[in-house]
């Protein structure tokens, strides 16, 4: 007898999950998931914070530069302290050479009619050359005009107002780029971008790796209120983008300090305390940290006053002359030293000459003790007030600085002659046309010579033999 036939089909009867089944499985699955966000969140906020600290890095490249580099054996001199010899004003100096107080503002006419200030940096307004030309008070004690319709444009001879009468005799036309000094040998300027930064809304701007911006219109940082938390974190000027940016102390011109330039974080809030310090959303660097560019690491002491009177000044330059012969046709000598700052280079002369035994004096007076064999060197102190007495350290920024030794008057002031004067092989002949036509050499005014001054490093002594 046949059985009856099965019915049984697998498709039909295969045993389905359990809700409670199911719930493990979601709930593994949502764990898994939870913890691979976490895991790319982390990621995420580790690449900002090191693109910020990558940043930063960039910014400190752009105003000193690298001097553990190396060019042929020398360390690497730049950036914009080198070019300048200042310190930037904010982060959009490093990008742009002229631009407005208020970024948003591109071009001047746009900037000026808004009632914002247009920066220039390069040469002053000033119609003449000379101490203080960077002000409007100095520019009068020259007796020239301040003219901000003329902008920084003048010839490097003040006789010459034109461009074409000053390039036509053989004068540079200065007007705010970077130039050659021909005379001193140097070159000064505005040499940038020293950043690269992104063109975002309207105007280029460097960023921080969270994108924390500033709202020009607003006044604004990530939607609050920009504000100065203190005096180690200020984020209320647009043209630091959202970064800190403070130096320790007043920004005249010619002062020195700490530059400080922070990040307020991944939360976008500047913090007023260290106390509980997070990592991604605290400043940083943290206000425990010490200054990004600290002052030693942009400028040079040239001379330490070690008090308060020029006879215990220590320091200054040495000069290695030689062996020069006895010379007692002059007064004395001394040294004129020619730097960069705010663009434009400035001449400063000598203040006093270094004695071991503590008795410095104004110049160096000892030619006439010269006798052709023993090699002579002086030490030259600097104070930029020419003040009898020293009653502050001499600074100057790093980068190129020329230098040259001039006669003093009868007065024991550093005189505009070259020393030694242009002179013939023999001295019987006095002008170039005899010297020469009696076949003798005409040794012609000495050139400016140049040095460079690297934080950290020692200056070595500089030379000029005396024939």
């Amino acid at each position: 007898m046949n059985s009856p036939k099965s019915t049984y089909h697998p498709l039909f009867n295969t045993k389905g999950f359990t809700l409670l089944e199911l719930l493990m499985v979601i709930t593994i699955l949502s764990a898994v998931a939870w913890m691979a966000v976490g895991t790319i969140e982390n990621k995420t906020d580790q690449v900002r914070f090191d693109d910020t600290r990558n940043r930063l890095s960039a910014i400190r490249r752009a105003i000193i530069g690298d001097t553990s580099r190396t060019l042929n054996g020398m360390p690497e001199i730049r950036g914009y302290v080198a070019d300048m010899g200042s310190l930037p004003r904010d982060l959009n100096a490093l990008i742009k050479k002229d631009y407005c107080s208020d970024p948003q503002y591109t071009n001047e006419d746009d900037c000026t009619t808004a009632s914002e200030t247009w920066y220039i940096q390069g040469r002053p307004p000033c119609s003449k050359s000379g101490t203080n030309e960077h002000v409007e008070e100095g520019c009068d004690d020259l007796g020239g005009s301040w003219n901000t319709d003329q902008g920084y444009e003048r010839c490097s001879d003040d006789v010459y107002t034109t461009q074409t009468t000053c390039e036509s005799d053989g004068e540079i036309w200065l007007d705010g780029n970077r130039y050659y000094d021909s005379e001193h040998n140097l070159w000064a300027g505005w040499n940038g971008p020293y950043l690269n930064a992104a063109e975002l809304t309207g105007y280029s701007k460097f960023r921080d790796g969270w994108g924390n911006i500033y709202d020009a219109d607003n006044g604004l940082v990530n939607g609050d209120e920009a504000t100065k938390v203190s005096d180690d974190i200020d984020i209320t000027d647009p043209n630091n983008f959202g970064w800190s940016f403070i130096l320790s102390t007043n920004t005249a011109y010619g002062d020195y300090g700490n530059l400080v330039i922070r990040t307020v974080g991944r939360d976008g809030t500047a913090d007023d305390s260290d106390s509980e310090y997070d990592a991604y959303d605290g400043d940083y660097p943290p206000q425990t940290a010490s200054g990004t560019i600290p002052e030693e690491k942009y400028r040079i002491l040239l001379t330490d006053s070690n008090s308060t009177s020029r006879y215990d000044a220590i320091g200054g330059l040495t000069v290695d002359f030689g062996t020069p012969d006895s010379d007692t046709s002059i007064t004395g000598i001394c040294m004129k030293i020619a730097y960069k700052t705010k663009g434009v280079i400035t001449v400063m002369p000598s203040s006093g000459v270094y004695n071991s035994s503590g008795t410095n004096k104004k110049y160096y007076d000892k030619t006439g003790s010269w006798n052709g064999t023993t090699n002579q060197t002086a030490v030259f102190l600097f104070e930029d007030s020419i003040a009898e007495d020293y009653d502050e350290d001499q600074y100057l920024p790093m980068g190129q600085v020329a230098y040259k030794i001039f006669e003093v008057d009868t007065s024991g002031t550093c005189s505009t002659d070259t020393y030694p004067s242009p002179f013939c092989s023999n001295s019987s002949y006095t002008t170039e046309s005899d010297c020469t036509t009696a076949g003798y050499i005409w040794h012609d005014e000495r050139d400016w010579k140049t040095f460079s001054l690297v934080p950290g490093s020692t200056i070595q002594t500089l030379k000029w033999h005396v024939e």
